[in-house]
């Protein structure tokens, strides 16, 4: 599947990369226009429309002011999902602005970030100015990266995603009285990428259609996932990943038991087990 969904995907020359990058850094946020093509935009929302049926009366309550339709945990989904994680252009700036270069345990050209969160989201209620890295820092670097692959059209009428360009670089949690916000509208095929510090939400979908848009937090290897994913990965979905993947979905990284287990959080591959359930002792 891998190769088939990289061939659904524009090539990004290196001149084009290089702007979306020192965007990120100057504004906090960019976007790719025509990433993928219409027919993985068809697939992937007709497969995210599906799990939403599936699963919408099934998760978890949410407080208020999260008001969206929600598919959480994307990787647990298809395998499709998480190959969608691997385009070139994804691992481009997801290396340049996130990879620890003293960390030992890969081949150095190896990406060594990993999976925080992968969901896909739908505007309902407007959704306040926040941050995604958990706190705010100063600098160039940053600890948190989020890609959206927009599914379907966005602009201000459906609840397309709103920042404040440049608050990244403010070290400010954000300001939700601020009023100069900043629109995204995108089409579908488009991707957008933006630092997790900078201040972003949503407006309201005042349109009786949804908005479907798969958004992937990728972080340093040492920040903790919101949802434990090596552990809730289901075997068949295991049993068809690379090692790189196995890494970006955290395997590599699970802190051990204690002392006497092991003692480094980090495992090259050559050590990872072949199931899902060796990787926790009881």
């Amino acid at each position: 599947m891998l190769g088939s969904l990289t061939a659904a995907c524009r090539m990004i020359p290196e001149a084009e990369s290089d702007q979306h990058l020192k965007r990120l850094r100057s504004m906090g946020y960019t976007k790719i226009e025509r990433g993928f093509d219409r027919e993985l935009v068809q697939t992937l929302l007709a497969m995210v429309r599906a799990q939403f049926e599936l699963n919408k009366e099934l998760m978890a309550p949410i407080p208020s002011d999260w008001d969206a339709l929600w598919v959480l945990n994307l990787q647990n989904k298809d395998k499709i999902f998480i190959d969608l994680l691997d385009l070139p252009i994804v691992i481009l700036v997801m290396k340049t602005m996130l990879n620890d270069p003293h960390f030992r345990h890969l081949p150095p050209d190896d990406p060594n970030y990993i999976l925080g969160q992968f969901v896909a989201r739908s505007s309902v209620k407007p959704l306040q100015l926040h941050i995604d890295a958990g706190m705010p820092q100063p600098g160039p670097a940053t600890t948190m990266v989020q890609v959206g692959f927009v599914l379907e059209d966005m602009d201000e009428s459906n609840g397309c995603t709103l920042v404040v360009p440049g608050s990244h670089l403010l070290s400010e949690y954000s300001d939700r009285d601020f009023h100069h916000l900043h629109p995204i509208p995108a089409r579908a095929g488009d991707i957008v990428i933006w630092d997790a510090r900078v201040w972003h939400g949503s407006g309201a979908n005042a349109t009786s259609s949804t908005r479907w848009n798969i958004v992937a937090t990728f972080q340093r290897w040492w920040v903790k996932q919101s949802f434990d994913m090596p552990r809730a990965l289901p075997q068949e979905v295991f049993d068809q990943l690379s090692d790189r993947q196995k890494f970006l979905l955290g395997y590599c990284t699970i802190p051990p038991l204690d002392e006497f287990e092991r003692r480094t959080r980090a495992q090259p591959y050559s050590d990872l087990p072949t199931q899902v359930r060796d990787f926790y002792r009881c």
